[in-house]
């Protein structure tokens, strides 16, 4: 409920002041996630997994993003000639606002919360289920997504980044 409020309010604000929404969801995310980790008294959780203990993580895991980011337009490129003649458009602006919502959707479903139900409710793997659920539910806001075509894979990824979050301990590796 509460991810909820702060993603509302978080486009609110930024409808405000012309911000992108990921660029104050971002934010809002990390005071609410220390917030509530502060509140249930989840600090200790929150320092171990957003740690850099494993500072390779955040690396491989960016590498690993872009690998599966990119290669349905590589493939696209590589079968469709028309494709190639298209300019790809990456630009900064538009790698920093889609990792700005990267970030705040992991902050989001693998944050503190995921913690909470882990530790004191359904244990890993409740709380990897309920919140690639969670996740797939949400998606169910985006109009241009069909939730009956998407929905499995939502889940099963939501499933798969809570496990590695889990496995390694860290905020990063999602």
């Amino acid at each position: 409920g509460g991810g909820i409020v702060v993603m509302l309010a978080s486009e609110r604000v930024a409808t405000w002041f012309r911000f992108h929404p990921a660029l104050v969801a971002l934010p809002a995310f990390i005071v609410y996630n220390v917030a509530l980790a502060w509140w249930l008294d989840l600090t200790g959780e929150l320092r171990e997994f957003w740690s850099l203990h494993h500072p390779s993580i955040p690396f491989f895991g960016f590498l690993l993003g872009a690998v599966l980011g990119l290669s349905p337009t590589i493939l696209a490129m590589a079968v469709n000639r028309e494709v190639t003649a298209q300019p790809l458009a990456l630009t900064m602006a538009g790698v920093l606002l889609t990792f700005c919502t990267v970030c705040w959707e992991e902050l989001w479903f693998r944050g503190v919360a995921l913690n909470l139900m882990a530790a004191r409710a359904v244990g890993p793997v409740g709380a990897a289920v309920f919140s690639g659920a969670a996740f797939a539910g949400v998606h169910a806001l985006n109009p241009s997504i069909r939730l009956i075509d998407a929905g499995p894979n939502l889940f099963l990824a939501a499933v798969l980044l809570a496990a590695g979050y889990f496995r390694f301990r860290s905020i990063f590796f999602p």
